[in-house]
């Protein structure tokens, strides 16, 4: 300010125009970097928050197969059980000694002979 001529209007229009865009500069500045900061901050939030359904997600998700585990463990149990109970006692199956012995007490009676008490003594006991 050694020289203290007036300064003109264009002067002060060029002025108060970088002052305005220097303004404007620094208020967008501010908005970028703070959206910026929000937008981290909203991701960090949700990212935990994610983290920890996840884990809440396995924890149901083991205890729900540890429950199917034990209810089909339950239910094949219970089926061999009703399957048992189920089938019929298994029926005696004369064997073929027993069928040719009750043939030829049979034929003893229908036919007596000395063909058919050999028949008998062979086959009975």
């Amino acid at each position: 300010m050694l020289d203290a001529k007036p300064r003109s209007n264009l002067a002060w229009i060029l002025i108060v125009a970088v002052g305005v865009w220097l303004g404007n500069l620094l208020h967008d500045v501010t908005l970028v970097v703070g959206a910026k900061l929000w937008v981290q901050y909203e991701l960090h939030s949700i990212a935990n928050k994610v983290e920890e359904r996840v884990e809440e997600g396995a924890e149901h998700a083991r205890d729900l197969m540890e429950e199917g585990a034990e209810n089909a463990q339950e239910w094949v149990d219970g089926s061999k059980e009703r399957l048992h109970d189920a089938l019929p006692e298994k029926p005696h199956l004369p064997s073929l000694q027993e069928r040719l012995c009750e043939f030829w007490l049979q034929q003893l009676e229908r036919h007596p002979g000395e063909r058919t008490e050999r028949g008998v003594a062979e086959n009975c006991e």
